[in-house]
């Protein structure tokens, strides 16, 4: 022991040294866990306010007033970004583009997970510092952006929007970002805006209340006037730090753009100002300033002189018995979180019953009598705009605010209870179509028995899910003592239509939630005579049925062309039954070779390419292409495989492209994959034909008619 203290003082010094030359500290914050946690789920459920933060990239987000509103208030935040900042620089590695980006997202979501809040991203062209509004638009898909960023706003239906950017000054994506925002939120309010959000996906109307730009600093101007100021470096008592220095802690997570000591540097220039200013954009000018970003609606608990969002509603409160019920229970609740843990059980418990009652109190006050039966049903001259927005307000929104406080105090309980939840799958990953076994396994941390009412795991449309009944397997209803683990399995089968989740670097880019979940576990439990609840989400990722990989990955060609270039095509078949398929490799002057890929014989292999290439192609970079035109295409069964597509809009065709690329494509209307033994194409202009790569018409012929038939068996070949 004499030898190993000073050994381990020593190593531990090093790592201090190096930590240091790295400017990097030891972090201060980490995620809330036990009692914080429980803390934080307590202060959301006490109010419904949403508010969202637009930003161009990783960092760009106001994370101090996030802190302030989240940590301190309970109020709902979100985060939507422009893209994932794959154009900069890499300061911990040699990762650059896609592969950046990917790094960024997952250091975004380290931050917010600190914060206390959702991701977004609108997935727009990073390419690097844009010094004109008009540069970044011309790289970025504005129409795109828009219909993203309305989703967006549909979904999260935040009451207030705030941005660190606005038109007219700094980085060409934060003036795009300040100007696709503002014409975003009038659009958001409209039923007749994006249709398809509204019919198609459940989402209504929203109708953001105010927006913010800050003021005087990031694109802001020295000593501007404001409407609001928010004092962000008051202190947040439970995690012993200033609402300041949790952003601190979140902006230190962004290692990629920051290693070098510039976030030591960021975070002292704003600590000199404890405050964050705002000017309104958006929403009724006030005759002075305001007190908060939420002051005069609804939810605002902390501009009532509470200590809580669970305030005392005395006689003279306009409040039902649930309500006062309901706060009284929380507060107590609150108060006794880290002395009693049976009265907090007790009183959560006695919450959640009021919330039943609660339930029936507003479904009463909608009279539906004043309405016919097809008013009900949404016939259109019964209902005005302002009726259906006061519908939704009134008596939708608070009907699902109710749900969802009932669920969180029911995960509040199996907190309390230590009942843990984790969801894995076995084996490898499955490709589309195929079936992979995952398991739910529900663990008692706590010191007493808790009962499995039910357990079920939750998949996508089109997928399937059926339970495997074991022998001697405990029943889903069962006691689970303290230490003990409740194993249930699964078959889950993968729709045949689901796009890959793998490579990871090319699935983020795909979806506005960065590497979202596609299954969700849900375990409702009992003690006694109360119910609570285990959720938990996962990700089983999809391999694509093949992948392909070209060796050398950039190769060097000799400038005067004249010699033959050896490449190879690497072939990974993931897909566990045998499957043939037909690969089309595109090489940079436009010669074509057609690989048949026998899926029997193969799980992986190398497959020589030659190419010599023309005196077409010039010198700097090109780009190699392999192609799975016909996916399921077999050299033996007789028939011609085609694909077809038809009526297809040119940014409908920069979408199929990527995908004919895996062999996807057949999950789109607009793409057909069949076979047939012939068929006949006739066009009213000259067809350009390639013949397996080799160019059978182009420019200057004048063929409209072709016809192609399959011969089976009509060349012998002889394997030596």
């Amino acid at each position: 022991m004499k030898n190993l203290l000073p050994a381990y003082g020593r190593l531990l010094a090093l790592c201090l040294a190096v930590t240091a030359a790295l400017g990097q500290e030891a972090p201060r914050l980490l995620p809330d866990r036990g009692l914080a946690g429980i803390r934080q789920q307590l202060l959301e459920t006490g109010t419904d306010s949403r508010l969202m933060c637009v930003a161009a990239h990783p960092d760009d987000e106001d994370s101090e007033t996030l802190a302030y509103y989240n940590r301190g208030r309970g109020v709902r935040t979100s985060i939507v970004l422009a893209n994932w900042g794959e154009g900069g620089q890499n300061e911990i590695g040699s990762e650059l583009y896609e592969e950046l980006g990917a790094i960024r997202a997952r250091e975004t979501l380290a931050a917010a997970e600190l914060l206390g809040t959702r991701v977004y991203c609108l997935n727009q062209k990073d390419f690097g510092y844009s010094k004109t509004i008009e540069e970044t638009w011309r790289f970025w898909r504005r129409e795109v952006a828009l219909e993203r960023l309305v989703r967006v706003l549909r979904t999260e239906r935040p009451h207030v929007v705030i941005t660190n950017h606005r038109v007219g000054s700094g980085h060409g994506n934060h003036q795009a970002m300040a100007e696709l925002i503002a014409e975003a939120i009038p659009l958001a309010a409209s039923p007749e805006a994006y249709t398809a959000q509204l019919v198609e996906e459940g989402l209504v109307p929203w109708r953001v209340e105010r927006f913010f730009q800050q003021a005087r600093h990031h694109e802001g101007l020295p000593g501007e006037d404001y409407d609001v100021a928010i004092r962000v470096a008051d202190p947040d008592p439970i995690r012993g730090l200033t609402f300041q220095e949790i952003a601190a802690e979140a902006l230190n997570r962004h290692r990629s753009q920051g290693i070098k000591g510039v976030w030591g540097r960021v975070n002292a220039a704003r600590e000199q100002s404890p405050v964050n200013a705002f000017r309104l954009v958006v929403g009724d000018r006030p005759e002075g300033k305001l007190r908060d970003l939420f002051e005069g609606m609804a939810g605002a608990w902390w501009l009532d002189g509470s200590a809580t969002p669970f305030k005392d509603l005395g006689p003279s409160e306009a409040a039902t018995a649930s309500e006062r019920q309901f706060n009284a229970a929380l507060r107590l609740a609150l108060s006794n979180l880290l002395v009693d843990r049976l009265k907090v059980e007790a009183s959560v418990s006695e919450a959640i019953a009021s919330l039943s009652a609660r339930a029936v109190e507003v479904d009463s006050a909608t009279e539906w009598e004043r309405f016919p039966p097809e008013a009900v049903l949404g016939e259109k001259e019964f209902w005005s705009a302002e009726d259906m927005e006061r519908y939704q307000r009134q008596v939708l929104e608070t009907l699902e605010s109710i749900g969802d406080k009932q669920r969180r105090l029911e995960r509040i309980l199996g907190d309390l209870w230590g009942i843990r939840l984790e969801i894995r799958n076995e084996g490898k990953s499955p490709t589309p179509g195929e079936v992979s076994e995952v398991i739910l396994e529900v663990s008692n941390r706590g010191e007493i028995d808790v009962e499995i009412e039910s357990l079920r795991l939750e998949a996508p449309v089109g997928w399937t899910v059926e339970g495997i009944r074991e022998e001697g397997a405990a029943d889903a209803r069962a006691t689970l003592a303290p230490g003990e683990k409740h194993t249930r399995r699964f078959h889950v089968g993968v729709a045949p239509e689901e796009p890959p989740t793998l490579p990871a670097t090319q699935s983020l880019y795909r979806a506005l939630r960065p590497w979202p979940s596609n299954l969700r576990g849900l375990v409702l439990l009992k003690r006694a005579d109360r119910y609570g609840r285990v959720e938990g989400e996962y990700r089983l990722e999809i391999e694509p049925a093949w992948e392909l990989r070209f060796h050398p990955a950039a190769p060097l060609l000799r400038a005067d062309r004249v010699a033959e270039t050896s490449l190879s095509l690497e072939v990974v078949r993931h897909a566990r039954e045998p499957k043939d398929a037909t690969v089309a490799v595109t090489f940079p002057d436009g010669q074509r070779q057609t690989l048949s890929l026998s899926g029997s014989e193969m799980l992986q292999e190398a497959v020589p390419l030659e190419w010599k290439p023309s005196s077409s192609l010039g010198v700097g970079k090109h780009s190699l292409v392999a192609t799975l035109l016909a996916p399921d295409a077999r050299i033996d069964d007789g028939v011609l495989d085609y694909a077809m597509i038809t009526d297809v809009s040119r940014p409908m065709m920069f979408r199929i492209v990527p995908e004919v690329m895996k062999g996807t494509h057949g999950r789109f209307k607009q793409v057909t994959l069949d076979k047939c033994k012939k068929f006949t194409l006739t066009a009213d202009r000259p067809l350009y034909i390639h013949a397996d790569g080799e160019i059978f018409s182009g420019p200057g012929t004048d063929i409209r008619k072709v016809s192609f038939e399959i011969l089976p068996n009509a060349l012998k070949v002889i394997r030596g």
